[in-house]
């Protein structure tokens, strides 16, 4: 399974040895500022790790990178996870 995300402003990863923050999910559209319109929810790497490790894809790696975006780069960050096949006996 591969997932590519933006990064919020603010970033999901702690400075410390690179390790991953706490799971986190933000509720996205605001009433008063009529938006966003283009999604409704944020969530963290670790939160999607947790989501595709109950269907069973515990190999994950996530790595960050930048894609442009209105001409401007935009931290993004991918999860790439793997399931492992078990035989039935």
């Amino acid at each position: 399974m591969i997932i590519t995300e933006g990064f919020p402003r603010k970033p999901l990863l702690s400075r410390a040895v690179g390790r991953l923050a706490r799971p986190s999910v933000q509720f996205r559209p605001n009433h008063r500022k009529q938006g966003p319109t283009d999604t409704w929810w944020r969530f963290s790497p670790e939160v999607l790790i947790a989501f595709i490790g109950v269907l069973g894809f515990t190999d994950v790696r996530v790595t960050r990178h930048s894609q442009k975006h209105n001409g401007k780069p935009r931290p993004c960050y991918t999860i790439v996870g793997r399931r492992e096949h078990r035989q039935r006996v």
